[in-house]
């Protein structure tokens, strides 16, 4: 792999980013959450499941997205739960998306 050049400008917006993912994800998220293989696969568990349950469950129109997206954001919560240390911040953020998907239901109910 390429080293990185040295630099004696400020890192850019775009370094500063990438620099910070590769800190968090290589360091205290893949301590906290597992190996990022672990919690991927138990997040695609989590979303076959909840290719299911939309199918059997929900209409799948146009309208129902924001409401979906906002689960698929409840699933990532869970996996990080199931593979990861017990950190109260991923119950509140899930619970936070859950309220969220309510109400992008419930203003999807309202344009009907």
């Amino acid at each position: 792999m390429p080293k990185a050049k040295a630099t004696t400008n400020p890192p850019s917006p775009r370094e500063t980013i990438l620099l910070t993912a590769r800190d968090l994800t290589c360091g205290d998220r893949n301590t906290t959450y597992n190996d990022p293989r672990i919690n991927m696969m138990a997040f695609a568990e989590l979303q076959e499941w909840a290719a299911k349950w939309q199918k059997h469950c929900l209409d799948s129109t146009a309208s129902d997205i924001a409401h979906h997206a906002a689960m698929v954001m409840v699933y990532a919560k869970l996996a990080r739960i199931v593979v990861g240390e017990v950190k109260a911040d991923n119950y509140i953020d899930a619970a936070a998306y859950l309220a969220m998907a309510w109400e992008c239901h419930e203003r999807e109910a309202e344009a009907l």
